[in-house]
């Protein structure tokens, strides 16, 4: 007894269905770079929110990409919430420490504003710790409410951080009123 074209219809839908739900969800890519769609931190799963690249001149440095638990368009729902939250870089090319912690410096200055003040000890030990950086290289940045933050760089080096306004101001150089490129910041906030 052969099966009506009508019957088949939604065991067929059924089946490519299923097919698609068992199979891993892709990476993303961005500027040639392949960034995992989810990330875990403290127990809670980030979704990306938003890619970017930082051109200096004509030179690609890195790509920057934000995780979050659930999806923002505006700063404050970034900074804001007391949730977990990651940020990581993916160098595109070799940057010395000085070449990261000279502007990386006036990016908190500029953007950081009284959650900067606040957390002026952990900065200063963020940009102690921040070493020359390969062609390859990441460093991630997590914050866990709590804990506080951590980075964590691809050489297993890693540097704790107390407190939620380090975190704030981590994330403010990168979506505070002047960061290092302005479409930057729109793309992290997923506004393309």
């Amino acid at each position: 007894m052969r099966a009506s074209p009508e019957r088949s219809v939604p065991w067929l839908v059924t089946s490519l269905a299923c097919l698609a739900l068992s199979r891993p969800l892709p990476a993303a890519q961005f500027e040639g770079v392949t960034l995992p769609e989810t990330m875990s931190v403290g127990g809670r799963d980030l979704k990306l929110n938003g890619t970017a690249l930082l051109k200096k001149l004509v030179f690609r440095v890195y790509v920057v990409a934000l995780y979050l638990p659930v999806p923002a368009h505006e700063a404050g729902a970034v900074v804001n919430p007391d949730v977990p939250k990651a940020l990581t870089l993916h160098f595109l090319r070799s940057v010395s420490r000085d070449q990261l912690v000279t502007p990386l410096r006036g990016d908190f200055a500029r953007n950081a504003g009284e959650a900067g003040k606040r957390a002026r000890r952990e900065i200063a030990k963020l940009l102690s710790v921040i070493k020359d950086l390969k062609k390859g290289d990441r460093m991630t940045f997590t914050y866990e409410p709590g804990r506080g933050s951590k980075i964590t760089m691809t050489d297993g080096t890693t540097a704790t951080f107390e407190g939620k306004d380090f975190a704030d101001s981590f994330l403010l150089v990168y979506l505070g009123p002047s960061p290092p490129k302005e479409e930057m910041k729109r793309r992290l906030l997923g506004r393309n």
